[in-house]
């Protein structure tokens, strides 16, 4: 380092995530993965031609977290806050900088993202490519993800269970945008012809940040014929008829949606048990 900046010959370009290291170790403090990536461009520590360079720092930081929780591995990075990272060692070191005050925090969550340029076709595409992140992530090498090649039955994912053809059909529907007073309310259609439940065939509600990059913790997994019957019908005598899940991210205990909300973490853990109970009927 020489006078505040961190020197390096030009062939060393770091990689995202060793940049965010040495970005994070400067600083001394939680920063936002928009933040780390302007220091990093800043310092000359990427040598980037991409379009996005922050979004992919974030995903990089993140994916390394999601890796080191599944594994027990130590890790480097710690998240502790919508997009805000910081490193694990001060946490063991007790470090108060892990917490960022109020107003830091406000600030960062001002940050908006703009996603105008892509289509919906290419953000559903970005959240089936997450779900399937997750599956592999913590599956523990115990499931496998497969796309169909065609769409037509309405079914983004097949997921496996390994040494057994027994496959679960996943549709995946997502939102970048939360509805409501207090923007916590998950809105979505399905389209009532195209839809056809069935024992192995589940919907996947997903709430994609733009703040933040990332999945929402919380994900909606429901059986295709719970749906059906809980649903909210639209336009029920027309056509167009619609089936309409209209559910708080964090429904109450109670609540006719509560049960089929699971921690995305355990999203892979519940595919399991889901393909035990539903060949269950066929045996």
């Amino acid at each position: 380092m020489k006078n505040g900046r961190i020197h390096f010959l030009s062939e060393d370009r770091m990689k995202f995530k060793d940049a965010a290291e040495a970005i994070l170790e400067k600083a001394k403090k939680p920063l936002h993965f928009g933040e780390i990536t302007k220091r990093a461009l800043d310092e000359g520590l990427l040598d980037t031609v991409g379009a996005t360079p922050g979004r992919t720092m974030g995903a990089q930081i993140y994916t390394e977290i999601l890796y080191d929780q599944k594994t027990g591995r130590e890790g480097r990075f710690v998240k502790v806050g919508p997009g805000l990272f910081g490193l694990k060692k001060w946490e063991a070191k007790g470090r108060e900088t892990l917490v960022l005050k109020e107003e830091e925090q406000a600030k960062v969550a001002e940050e908006i993202t703009d996603l105008s340029g892509l289509t919906s076709t290419q953000k559903g595409r970005i959240v089936e490519n997450r779900i399937r992140e997750l599956i592999l992530l913590y599956g523990g090498g115990a499931l496998s993800v497969y796309e169909p090649a065609s769409d037509i039955e309405a079914i983004d994912l097949i997921v496996l269970k390994k040494g057994e053809f027994r496959p679960i059909y996943l549709q995946v529907k997502s939102r970048f945008g939360l509805s409501g007073k207090s923007k916590k309310t998950y809105i979505q259609d399905i389209r009532e012809k195209t839809f056809e439940p069935y024992p192995t065939f589940f919907i996947v509600y997903a709430y994609f940040n733009p703040h933040t990059m990332e999945l929402h913790d919380n994900l909606f997994l429901i059986p295709s014929d719970k749906l059906r019957e809980l649903a909210v019908e639209i336009n029920p005598q027309g056509k167009g008829k619609r089936l309409r899940l209209v559910a708080p991210m964090s429904p109450k205990p109670g609540t006719k949606w509560a049960e089929f909300i699971i921690d995305k973490t355990q999203l892979a853990d519940v595919l399991l048990q889901k393909i035990e109970e539903a060949y269950q009927l066929f045996r």
